[in-house]
């Protein structure tokens, strides 16, 4: 296993496994997952998951441990994990017909909110690929980290309210808004239709905050832990009321998704859970590779059957772009093209 390379790692739930380790007190179980993990260390993929699943924190711990072998390890992933942690500040992509400039931020300054993710460019093609759903609607953006599923919405919704927890994002968010400014046929400019507001979640959690009133939510790859799908949970329990939908793309291999999902299912929400295997959302990302083993999941939920982009079909149809999993209770549907 230590000679597999950083793909293997990832698909066979190695920090899975590391995570675990790290749980008990099994000294020769964490040294054997150090060892791999520094091994795929050496590639930015990595480093990215390591940052992702919230590992960071708990690696430092370690080094306070009298064992020479576990210090000199984690010392060395940790080194890399510095290394990494700068991607460039400013990219441009594609996203359909849309090209955008976006600047990024510093892992150090923001956590996970410093970079595009994959998620967020799944959620953005998929959106070009079905634009009705937020045509002319109020779209709040969860998590909206460095603005681009906001920013590709504000093409179609006549309002985005981009939000997120700090305000060093915001400042990014707005300063993005600014780089791809633009007007439209109808006189309004892209910045006019986009609102950048502070939510924290565990303010709405805690009830001292309230989410903003829209027709649709979308947020991208924002369940990490477990404590997060729980404030998601309650923060959706309050703003999925009547026709809101709600549009979801996140990585399934985050701590806190089996949760997320349990919650979802018991909610009695409608609508269904896909897995992403369209490779025209996957083109080109690193997560097409993982596809078969680490799909992203899809989220398309509301209160409101009117309100899904669903058509009925068949059980024995089959999604020519989505492979459909279906929430319990719910009906058996298919994207409709």
């Amino acid at each position: 296993s230590i000679q597999s390379g950083t793909e293997e790692f990832v698909a066979f739930g190695g920090i899975s496994c590391l995570q675990k380790a790290l749980r008990s007190s099994d000294v020769i179980s964490l040294k054997l997952c150090l060892k791999i993990l520094a091994k795929c260390s050496s590639e930015a993929s990595c480093i990215d998951e390591i940052r992702r699943s919230g590992l960071v924190a708990r690696l430092v711990k370690l080094l306070s441990l009298e064992d020479e072998e576990v210090q000199e390890t984690v010392g060395g992933i940790l080194g890399r994990c510095s290394a990494f942690g700068e991607v460039p500040q400013e990219v441009e992509l594609s996203i359909g017909p849309h090209r955008l400039r976006l600047r990024q931020m510093s892992f150090v300054e923001v956590d996970v909110a410093y970079k595009i993710w994959d998620a967020g460019i799944i959620l953005s093609r998929w959106l070009v690929q079905h634009p009705d759903i937020i045509a002319g609607k109020t779209v709040l953006e969860l998590g909206a980290g460095v603005g681009l599923v906001g920013l590709i919405a504000a093409h179609y919704a006549s309002k985005v309210v981009a939000t997120d927890y700090l305000p060093q994002i915001l400042d990014t968010i707005r300063l993005n808004i600014q780089l791809n400014d633009r007007r439209f046929e109808d006189g309004s400019s892209l910045a006019s239709r986009i609102n950048v507001q502070l939510l924290d979640w565990q303010a709405v959690y805690e009830g001292h905050v309230k989410p903003p009133d829209c027709d649709v939510i979308v947020a991208s790859d924002v369940v990490y832990e477990p404590r997060h799908s729980v404030w998601l949970l309650e923060l959706l329990s309050k703003a999925l009321k009547g026709s809101t939908v709600l549009i979801a793309c996140c990585y399934s291999d985050r701590i806190g998704i089996p949760h997320f999902e349990a919650g979802i299912r018991g909610a009695g929400y409608l609508g269904d859970i896909f897995s992403v295997t369209d490779q025209r959302l996957l083109e080109g990302l690193a997560a097409s590779d993982l596809a078969s083993t680490h799909p992203f999941r899809l989220f398309i939920l509301s209160k409101s059957p009117e309100r899904l982009p669903f058509k009925r079909v068949s059980d024995s149809d089959v999604s020519a772009t989505l492979t459909q999993t279906c929430i319990a209770g719910t009906h058996s549907a298919t994207i409709a093209p």
